[in-house]
């Protein structure tokens, strides 16, 4: 009986270390897929410029409370 416990654990154990390396390597590769997309986002002096001449007051909604 102890053999089978002990071939489960260590079956667990490596399938556990193996799920964990994936998943950070899939964060890190996606962190660099996303910092190409800020750059291309970044306003110009004359878009804030723009964008604070044709702000209202009703441009802002805030938050509703919950219910």
């Amino acid at each position: 009986m102890k053999p089978i416990f002990l071939f489960a654990f260590l079956t667990l154990t490596l399938a556990t270390s193996v799920g964990a390396t994936l998943m950070h390597v899939d964060r890190e590769n996606a962190g660099e897929a996303q910092k190409g997309v800020g750059s291309q986002s970044d306003l110009t002096q004359a878009q804030v410029a723009f964008l604070k001449a044709t702000e209202t007051t009703t441009d802002y909604m805030p938050p509703a409370p919950p219910r």
